[in-house]
């Protein structure tokens, strides 16, 4: 009962969090029977609840034991099914940890998924770490007490911005592998640690084909520009399937070159030096040189003056809850992976208090000066009422506040722009060259790359 209020509460919150959540493949999950997930870890506590609150089902998740002595942090984690894990780096000896992969056998056998992190830490860096052997083990050894039913799913979790309200995230579940081949591996030697390593590596190259994983930092700022111009083409985005569904394709396209046509690389590299040169001594971004926007839609135009006063009113009454994160922030500093979990945690007791004290406010108003007014117009008006009339109206302001924020900047960005394009004069016509050049580059090496994909699975294929 607690885990689907919590599970109901959070689904919401992350809806309000990010702007857009992308998910893919939740028809390919298990709804019932022995399930392991297995995830990335780009972003701490939002992982958990990203993967696990789409779910109908369960979901129990490992984390390292200190967050359970967090005051804040551990009853929740509790309550959610966590199974601390004390970790070498935090002093850990492992003795401990063999009961715990124990009892996670034991539960997965038992029919229940359990979220496992294999790389062991949260790091936002875009390359997927060296996977531990852990989750390999446990779901090998649930196989062996419930033979043929266990199941382990890989998750690919992608963002375009680690710590920002209202950015977006993408939650792709896998193909299901089935553990029982990689068990049969160890038929003939129990001890042998090639069932692990083998599991291990399969859930490695499934993550990889769908996680942002750059094989060589030195090519991060490439893989992010070449993202960034891509993903504001619709034809890329409809292609790849998704706006963060862009950001894996990039990685792995750039990876595929570096070994294989490292000149290619440079290529574009100078290219897009050159592009971005000119833009900066043009004094513009790329949204200047792009193809104009088609018109403003008459119907949105209408719906976003419309809406102005009920956003107005959201603005006002969510003005402190606006800035509630903020100033925890700037008091607790926090590692910058740990920001988006505590915004949206700060948020949610926020939201709480903050109604709280308003309603509060607003009956104590009513009851020593306003509802005496409000008696002219509405005789059978009470102060309790009238506050739970102000209360209701407060979460629907809230939402159309933040949406109609979004597309003032979005209208003020396209202004900005239009005045910037404007301004280029005939300076448009080289930097449109310019990006024109660069775009036939990736286009061609992007044609080459798909081909080269379809050429290697026919050859796996024959």
């Amino acid at each position: 009962m607690v885990y689907r209020l919590f599970r109901a509460l959070f689904r919401h919150a992350l809806r309000v969090f990010y702007r857009r959540i992308e998910i893919e493949g939740i028809e390919d999950v298990p709804t019932t029977g022995p399930l392991l997930l297995a995830a990335n870890h780009p972003n701490t506590l939002m992982d958990v609840l990203l993967v696990a609150m789409c779910l109908d089902r369960q979901v129990g998740f490992i984390a390292k034991a200190t967050l359970f002595k967090n005051p804040l942090l551990g009853p929740f984690f509790r309550y959610m099914g966590a199974v601390p894990v004390a970790r070498k780096q935090d002093g850990g000896d492992g003795s401990s940890n063999q009961n715990v992969l124990e009892d996670c056998e034991i539960s997965v056998a038992g029919g229940h998924a359990i979220l496992i992190f294999p790389e062991g830490v949260s790091q936002e860096q875009p390359r997927l770490q060296p996977l531990k052997t852990g989750l390999a083990r446990i779901a090998l050894g649930a196989e062996r007490r419930n033979p043929g039913s266990v199941a382990v799913v890989p998750v690919a979790l992608v963002y375009d911005d680690h710590e920002t309200f209202r950015s977006s995230a993408r939650v792709r579940y896998l193909a299901p592998i089935q553990v029982a081949p990689f068990a049969a591996l160890g038929k003939d030697d129990p001890e042998s640690f090639a069932p692990a390593r083998a599991l291990t590596q399969a859930i490695d190259a499934a993550l990889k084909e769908e996680v942002v994983h750059v094989e060589d930092a030195q090519h991060d700022p490439l893989v992010k520009a070449i993202d960034e111009l891509l993903g504001k083409e619709k034809r890329a985005r409809d292609q790849a399937g998704g706006r963060l569904a862009v950001t894996p394709v990039v990685a792995r396209a750039v990876n595929h070159y570096v070994e294989r046509e490292p000149q290619r690389v440079e290529r574009v590299r100078g290219q897009l030096t050159r592009y971005q040169a000119a833009l900066a001594e043009a004094g513009v971004d790329d949204d200047a040189v792009r193809e104009r926007a088609r018109p403003r839609n008459l119907l949105r135009s209408c719906l976003f003056w419309g809406s102005t006063p009920i956003a107005l009113w959201g603005v006002i009454n969510h003005f402190l809850l606006y800035q509630l994160p903020r100033i925890f922030l700037r008091m607790v500093r926090l590692h910058p992976l740990y920001n988006a979990s505590a915004k949206l945690l700060i948020g949610l007791l926020g939201l709480a208090a903050t109604y709280a004290l308003q309603g509060f406010l607003v009956f104590e108003l009513l009851e020593q000066r306003l509802l005496r007014d409000l008696h002219v117009y509405f005789p059978n008006a009470t102060s309790l009422g009238v506050t739970v009339v102000y209360l209701a109206t407060l979460p629907l302001c809230g939402m159309i506040a933040l949406v109609w924020l979004e597309a003032y900047e979005s209208r003020r960005s396209r202004a900005d722009a239009a005045r910037a394009r404007r301004s280029l004069g005939p300076k448009r016509a080289e930097l449109r060259a310019l990006r024109a050049e660069l775009f036939s580059s990736i286009d061609a090496a992007q044609a080459d790359y798909l081909h080269a994909l379809d050429a290697d699975a026919s050859s796996e294929d024959a």
